[in-house]
């Protein structure tokens, strides 16, 4: 099962407490699981790639 809010709640923390590395790979995580399931990830790739 996919958790969104989870995700982004980890996602956000790692943001947060500025560690890149684990923030990319959730947010990596999130734009995949989303994709999985066919919910959009828009903001989340935006950020990735931005």
């Amino acid at each position: 099962m996919f958790d969104e809010k989870d995700l982004g709640k980890v996602a956000q923390y790692y943001i947060a407490i500025n560690d890149e590395d684990r923030a990319i790979l959730a947010l990596e995580a999130f734009v995949l699981r989303s994709k999985e399931f066919g919910r959009s990830a828009d903001n989340q790739h935006e950020t990735l790639i931005g």
